[in-house]
């Protein structure tokens, strides 16, 4: 067996799959659980009811989200509040998009010529 077989590397390993998924459902339970934490720190129902307003949900969704009883993380993922909280607003607050690292980490970009395709002197 190769080295790089071992190792996991090459193309033919069942485990990059297997990674990237596992970086998928980090970035999902991440950002579920800052959604948790703006939850959370949010605190009473008025100050949920009127950021999510702000965030652009509709009022009548609003009025059953921010009295429920349910705790902060089963909340998390609530329909309303994933509307409210989007992914892309969680971008703009900083949470950093874990896919788009690990691409960028284990695929950079080249300015390498494909073989064949550069010119001899």
């Amino acid at each position: 067996m190769a080295r790089s077989e071992a190792e996991g590397e090459g193309s033919g390993c069942p485990c990059n799959g297997q990674r990237d998924e596992q970086v998928l459902e980090l970035e999902k339970w991440m950002r579920r659980r800052v959604r948790q934490c703006y939850w959370k720190q949010w605190k009473r129902g008025p100050t949920r009811r009127r950021m999510l307003l702000r965030l652009g949900a509709k009022r009548e969704e609003v009025y059953l989200a921010s009295r429920s009883r349910k705790g902060c993380w089963r909340m998390s993922t609530n329909s309303i509040v994933q509307a409210a909280l989007t992914n892309e607003w969680l971008d703009q607050q900083g949470v950093p998009n874990l896919q788009a690292l690990w691409i960028a980490y284990h695929y950079p970009k080249t300015d390498n010529v494909a073989c064949g395709s550069f010119d001899e002197p």
